[in-house]
């Protein structure tokens, strides 16, 4: 399962660089890069759960994932304004970097998972 190592590993990276920016005096900094990487992982395991239902091909709640998309991307959209405020532009930036550091770490736990050798994918 990928879920779990890419949950682990991005919060431990995380909290490794929140560490940094709380021990440098950013407190706001540290919290925004906490909230973007949980809801980083959260974006990512909702977007892996409207594939699936879309993979099944459930039609039925297809308007229901279209809702669902929507309001995903307006909390991400919203959350570094209501976290950091008016606050410093590291803040907004701190948010970002632990936004997106979930989609690395899956592209790479990934990457390291499947090797390709000859032409046949292995596990």
């Amino acid at each position: 399962m990928i879920a779990a190592p890419v949950v682990k590993r991005s919060l431990v990276l995380s909290c490794c660089a929140a560490a940094l920016f709380a021990s440098a005096g950013e407190a706001k900094a540290a919290l925004a890069l906490i909230a973007g990487t949980v809801l980083g992982i959260g974006y990512l395991h909702h977007i892996a759960l409207g594939f699936d239902r879309l993979a099944k091909r459930r039609k039925a709640q297809l308007p229901f994932t279209i809702f669902e998309s929507v309001l995903r991307v307006l909390v991400a959209g919203a959350a570094p304004v209501l976290i950091v405020g008016r606050g410093p532009v590291i803040g907004y930036a701190a948010y970002l970097v632990g936004f997106v550091a979930p989609l690395a770490v899956a592209i790479f736990t990934i990457r390291n998972q499947i090797r390709v050798s000859d032409g046949a994918v292995t596990r």
